[in-house]
């Protein structure tokens, strides 16, 4: 009895060591494995492509970080297979960016708080503020990027704030940005998706999203943009303050090839314009007048023209957009002017981060395959529309309003 006893025990003790045995092969497999880890990061962020989960994901895989997180940059190796090269050239193409680097990032990544210390404090902006209408207009984006740009307003926006996120489509090609596109917002209540029967161009795309926005307030993202904790809630108190004014953020970079975040500068600068009537930054250090804080909002004689936020009444009192641009080039300084000459004001808003890729070339002037040539975009120079604009307004109602050089300094 006692030898049965004895038999049993040692067949127990045996049974554990095995267990024991394969939990330490299977730990060190896990945490020797020459997989790249970058592999094991892609496939992640490939699943986040395309599950409708409506949160940030938090770092993976123990300790290692995935692509891009916390706008890190994403570095490939030197040595990678002509495959992937020519991915990373047609993404070049067609986008005018690294689409292979930020099809590695997640869609919902993360991005720190840059915001000076000053805007975080209690009681900053109202407490009661509007909610606003935000209209994105795309064509042909890249499915990454459009995607991060909707779940970066999502995850760091007050949902109350939020009325609803209208992304425009501007007679897109690609398939992705067809009945995929509906079924992955389909869940989102606040994401609706207009789309355009013809191509119109960006401006006019503009135009279709305001007119079809229910909020009060309006604010326009392009379809390649990340926001940063805070974003809406200080344009929006701006705009609550003087309806006439449009709230303009601190537009941040975002590398077109690693992904990177840079937010070291934009709030050094204003917009501008040289004698060719085309925009430029100037840095605010050249101003006569020095702020007393320098993350207050202050007044810019333009803007850059594509992210701002505008109350809409006065948007339709401005008449909206010139329907005759087609696309950017011309349109922000024609709002602009229209803005300071009828009564109104533009102000950039520091304490609204707002980060940008600047795409390299106008792939949004392409021409696919499905576009007449009747449809071609073409840019457009502000040098034949503003002085006949400017003449015609001052005409009509003699001095300009408030006076772009009495209120800019």
């Amino acid at each position: 009895m006692r030898t049965v006893s004895r038999s049993v025990f040692s067949a127990k003790i045996f049974f554990f060591g095995v267990i024991v045995l394969l939990l330490i092969t299977i730990l060190y497999a896990h945490l020797y494995s020459k997989t790249d880890p970058l592999e094991l990061v892609h496939h992640s962020a490939k699943w986040h492509h395309y599950v409708g989960v409506n949160s940030e994901p938090e770092l993976i895989e123990g300790n290692r970080s995935p692509p891009g997180d916390l706008g890190a940059p994403v570095v490939l190796a030197s040595d990678i297979d002509n495959a992937i090269r020519r991915q990373i050239n047609d993404g070049w193409a067609l986008q005018g960016l690294n689409q292979y680097a930020s099809d590695l990032v997640s869609v919902f990544r993360r991005l720190p708080d840059i915001r000076d210390g000053w805007c975080k404090q209690p009681g900053r902006f109202r407490s009661e503020l509007p909610s606003a209408s935000i209209v994105v207009v795309f064509f042909d984006e890249a499915w990454s990027v459009l995607v991060r740009t909707v779940h970066s307003v999502l995850a760091r926006s007050p949902p109350e704030l939020v009325k609803e996120i209208i992304l425009v489509d501007d007679f897109s090609s690609l398939a992705h940005l067809k009945t995929q596109l509906d079924d992955y917002f389909r869940p989102f209540e606040k994401v609706r998706i207009l789309r355009a029967s013809e191509r119109l161009g960006l401006i006019r795309a503009r135009i279709l999203g305001a007119k079809s926005a229910t909020a009060d307030i309006v604010t326009f993202l392009d379809a390649h943009c990340e926001v940063i904790v805070g974003w809406l809630e200080a344009q929006l108190d701006v705009v609550a303050a003087d309806p006439q004014t449009i709230a303009i953020p601190s537009i941040d970079w975002i590398h077109e090839e690693t992904m990177a975040l840079n937010a070291q500068n934009s709030q050094l600068y204003f917009g501008s314009f040289d004698w060719t009537v085309n925009f430029q930054w100037k840095s605010r250090a050249e101003k006569k007048v020095k702020p007393e804080n320098p993350v207050a909002p202050f007044d810019t004689p333009v803007m850059a023209g594509g992210l701002f936020t505008i109350n809409r009444t006065f948007f339709e009192h401005l008449g909206w957009y010139d329907e005759g641009f087609q696309t950017y080039g011309a349109e922000n300084m024609e709002l602009s002017f229209k803005t300071w000459m009828c009564g109104g004001s533009m102000k950039i808003v520091p304490c609204s981060r707002v980060a940008h890729i600047q795409k390299r070339g106008h792939p949004y002037l392409a021409v696919s395959n499905v576009i007449k040539s009747s449809q071609t975009i073409n840019p457009t120079s502000p040098i034949p529309v503003l002085p006949g604009w400017l003449q015609r307004r001052q005409t009509e109602h003699g001095s300009a309003g408030r006076g772009v050089a009495g209120r800019v300094r």
